[in-house]
């Protein structure tokens, strides 16, 4: 019974050190890839969009897009024409929840 305990011993060992060096295999792999993530999450919220590709977020037409601009709701950059960035659209969907601005937006 004494060797079977031995033995089984160092079958643990053999597979700990197999999954151990598996481990480390990977590691480098996951460190770029959680890279990777991180830089396209900040390249995605540097996005800039037109007021066009923000309708298509949207959803309620591009003359209410700029209505929004124009009261402040939403706030945007002229580079010869409006963009708004992908930060600005998730920060006006974050605060405006539970807001109705069917008053202000007319189409």
């Amino acid at each position: 019974m004494q060797g079977l305990n031995s033995m089984d011993k160092m079958l643990n060992q053999v597979i700990d050190n197999m999954i151990n060096d598996k481990i480390e295999a990977l590691r480098p792999k996951e460190t770029i890839i959680k890279e990777t993530v991180i830089r396209e999450n900040i390249e995605d919220s540097l996005k800039l969009y037109s007021v066009k590709e923000a309708n298509e977020f949207l959803g309620i037409g591009e003359n209410n897009i700029r209505r929004l601009i124009e009261n402040g709701q939403l706030k945007a950059i002229k580079f010869k024409s409006l963009k708004i960035s992908a930060l600005e659209l998730q920060r006006f969907l974050n605060e405006s929840a539970g807001q109705d601005f069917t008053a202000m937006l007319k189409d």
